[in-house]
């Protein structure tokens, strides 16, 4: 689901589909995982940091999430208001302070959080190291659909094929690692 905001609501709308929905935190906190990194800053909305949704999965993993103060957070607002207002070069200038707060604080990687702010990720990574959410999860969901990994997140556990209920045979047969 490559809307950071809308998972929120996952559960629900995870159990209203017929297919399975890639999580877009836990995949990324997947990745984060297996690096040397034990703090990181997360840039997205004020209605994805109150979710929680990137917190709980990166507490999952023994990662702490931070998340800027109440002035960094109305920055990133303004940041993402400025991008989908076609002002990229300001919208990093409101970024710049809140990533400096984050490396300041000992954060040693910025999650890009929001679909917004992977249009100006390569200009964050000039100043920090940046892990964009976004194209985690394309990379992700492509992988898993070519067959060339599993994936951290499916909910619930794809369902069997016809074939593979074909009598005699269950239904729970390649359900833990899809297709």
């Amino acid at each position: 689901m490559p809307c950071y905001s809308a998972h929120a609501f996952f559960k629900p709308l995870q159990a209203d589909s017929p297919v399975p929905v890639v999580h877009m935190p836990e995949e990324t906190a997947s990745v984060v995982a297996g690096q040397d990194l034990r703090q990181l800053g997360l840039l997205a909305t004020a209605g994805t940091v109150a979710s929680g949704v990137y917190r709980d999965a990166f507490l999952r993993y023994g990662l702490e999430l931070v998340t800027p103060d109440a002035a960094g957070q109305r920055r990133v607002s303004e940041s993402i208001a400025r991008i989908k207002a076609g002002q990229l070069d300001e919208a990093l200038g409101a970024l710049l302070p809140v990533a400096d707060a984050f490396g300041r604080s000992g954060s040693r990687m910025l999650i890009l959080g929001c679909t917004e702010i992977s249009l100006i990720g390569p200009q964050l990574a000039a100043v920090g190291t940046t892990l964009d959410a976004l194209q985690i999860i394309a990379e992700r969901t492509v992988d898993y659909a070519l067959g060339r990994s599993k994936l951290a997140s499916i909910y619930p556990p794809m369902p069997p094929s016809r074939d593979e209920r074909a009598p005699g045979r269950g239904t729970s047969a390649g359900a833990a690692d899809g297709p």
